[in-house]
């Protein structure tokens, strides 16, 4: 299993804390880090999980109404 399936309501429940602030990759990996220390979130990536940007092996929430993040720019991301 995936990541950013495995850790998807994770991390859409500890985003709720921050919806409408900017944060980086970086931030939201710390928050996440700090909330699950033994997960293993090196393929987590918030581009995964973007209403306005997919990837290849994009979350399914990705472009729907239930994504999490907005691509702001380039690590930029900002909390739906």
């Amino acid at each position: 299993m995936e990541a950013f399936v495995r850790y998807h309501a994770q991390l859409k429940q500890l985003m709720t804390n921050y919806k409408g602030q900017t944060l980086t990759t970086s931030q939201i990996k710390s928050i996440f880090r700090n909330h699950y220390p033994n997960a293993d979130i090196r393929y987590l990536q918030p581009s995964d999980h973007c209403i306005n940007k997919t990837n290849n092996g994009a979350c399914e929430c990705a472009c729907t109404n239930n994504a999490i993040f907005e691509y702001i720019k380039r690590g930029v991301y900002k909390v739906l």
